[in-house]
């Protein structure tokens, strides 16, 4: 199975889901993507 999770960033929510889901499938192939070019993070996402 492949899933790709997609939000507008790829700071926060996909990679949340992508790291949760490789948890409970690690035989799945999982991945995040993001729909726009973030240039700055805030500290509190670091």
């Amino acid at each position: 199975m492949k899933v790709l999770f997609v939000c507008s960033g790829n700071v926060y929510r996909s990679p949340l889901a992508e790291a949760l889901l490789r948890k409970l499938r690690p035989d799945w192939i999982v991945d995040s993507a993001g729909l726009r070019i973030v240039l700055s993070i805030a500290e509190e996402v670091k």
